[in-house]
């Protein structure tokens, strides 16, 4: 599920990017731990989280060695990637001595109308011998086409 936060910026964990809203093309690619992080802000949207709560969830639960230093470089890229994308109020706080907080408006985001619609392309024959009646009657409409142009 895509989340959109602030009305500007689109998160889709699946392929791990930020995107401007309607923009692809300005998508940012999240670091794995990044995303994790990113993931247990949204999902605790507006409560405070401890860095505890944040390193077993976004490093230990995965298995790998939690570090400060890491969860504050996720941090720094995530707030570098929303300002870049035109968030220019800071939507993670730090909290001294608790943790952190996300301050931002977040929704999941409506389904694009190229992601709710499967276009079903069908055959316009599908015996061997009507492909062969289209084929010719093609063929007999551009003759016809090329005779009246000449």
């Amino acid at each position: 599920m895509k989340y959109t936060i602030n009305l500007i910026v689109v998160f889709d964990p699946e392929h791990r990017t930020l995107a401007l809203n309607n923009n692809n093309q300005t998508a940012i690619e999240l670091s794995k731990p990044s995303c994790r992080v990113l993931n247990e802000f949204i999902k605790n949207s507006g409560d405070n989280l401890s860095r505890d709560s944040l390193l077993k969830n976004a490093w230990e639960d995965y298995g790998f060695p939690p570090s400060n230093a890491s969860l504050n470089n996720c941090i720094s890229d995530l707030r570098k990637s929303f300002v870049s994308l035109g968030i220019e109020k800071p939507i993670i706080i730090t909290l001294p001595r608790v943790g952190f907080r996300m301050e931002a408006d977040i929704h999941p985001a409506p389904k694009q109308e190229a992601d709710a619609k499967i276009n079903k392309v069908e055959p316009v024959a599908t015996k061997p011998e009507k492909m062969v009646a289209v084929k010719q009657a093609e063929t007999v409409s551009l003759s016809h086409w090329l005779c009246q142009k000449n």
